[in-house]
């Protein structure tokens, strides 16, 4: 099994600049693999439920070659603006595309850092008219158990399965 898992995560790492497939195998990429292999939920049924929103479509705007997820709790609390932003020309849309842009250029500067499949990043919004900074997570993952294909999911701290496991 753990090799089999070894083989899957490796084919999710492909470095389009290089056009080669050279990533460090990590052991937490290995665990969430056999985690997700192991998961009651799949992500077609938080899919079909409302838990996460596939939003591959916009996120390969900004050149992600992944599937992109978000959970509904950064779209709902932080994605969906209130009245007064709405009112001030934010979207849905618009807001995504920034949490996405921010997300790139901190995949550009963990890359150089770092070879983990966690990246924390910081995004600014508007809420009540006043700036708030949230921290979100990007992890790096395989699209459901019976899907190895990689893929990001965006979510916020508390939702982080392997950090919960651990505390």
């Amino acid at each position: 099994m753990l090799t089999k898992s070894k083989e899957l995560v490796r084919r999710g790492c492909y470095d389009r600049e290089e056009d080669s497939f050279s990533c460090m195998l990590t052991e937490t990429g290995i665990r969430r693999y056999i985690m997700m292999s192991q998961m009651k939920v799949t992500r077609k049924q938080a899919l079909e439920e409302g838990k996460q929103r596939d939003m591959s479509e916009i996120a390969k705007e900004a050149g992600l070659i992944f599937p992109v997820f978000i959970t509904d709790l950064v779209w709902n609390n932080w994605i969906t603006p209130d009245q007064k932003s709405r009112d001030s020309g934010q979207n849905e849309e618009h807001r995504f595309k920034y949490v996405i842009s921010k997300l790139v250029y901190s995949l550009r500067v963990h890359r150089q850092t770092s070879k983990s499949d966690t990246i924390y990043f910081n995004v600014s919004f508007t809420r009540g008219g006043e700036l708030e900074d949230v921290m979100l997570i990007s992890k790096l993952g395989v699209i459901d158990s019976d899907d190895p294909r990689p893929c990001i999911t965006i979510m916020m701290p508390e939702e982080d399965l392997e950090k919960a496991e651990e505390g």
